[in-house]
């Protein structure tokens, strides 16, 4: 220590995290799931449900449903990617006046992915219903 200077160390206690404490409002335990769960699980993706749809509907991440999947030896499917001739169709539909959501039903992919999809070929898009409704009723 320089001359001079006070040793406050004594004065302050030092400060340990509480390892074990868990703020519940932020945590959230991992979903297990029964043998008979994991075989619904695998057996409903089989036939077609996708692995965000099981996320939602086993209250899971759809890396979870990844993993599940993958331990019980299913092959995951690859995701769709939007090609050009997907993105000529949504372009042709977002200007015929069709949301973003009626297009990804139409397409098979998420609403977001349309979006980001027009924006990356330099699509205005419009704004959302509701923000359209408030700016008609304040002119």
């Amino acid at each position: 220590m320089r001359s001079g200077q006070d040793d406050l160390s004594s004065d302050v206690e030092p400060v340990s995290p509480q390892v074990n404490e868990v703020d519940p409002r932020r945590y959230r335990m991992n979903r297990k799931l029964s043998p008979t769960e994991r075989a619904q699980l695998t057996e409903q993706y089989r036939i077609g449900k996708s692995a965000l749809e099981l996320a939602r509907q086993f209250k899971m991440h759809r890396h979870t449903v990844a993993a599940h999947l993958e331990r019980g030896g299913v092959a995951v499917r690859p995701q769709l990617k939007m090609t050009p001739r997907l993105i000529e169709r949504a372009k042709q539909l977002y200007a015929d006046g069709q949301s973003l959501a009626v297009i990804a039903k139409q397409l098979g992919v998420e609403a977001s992915t349309i979006g980001k999809a027009l924006k990356r070929n330099s699509i205005k898009l419009r704004p959302p219903v509701a923000d359209r409704w408030h700016q008609s009723r304040d002119d």
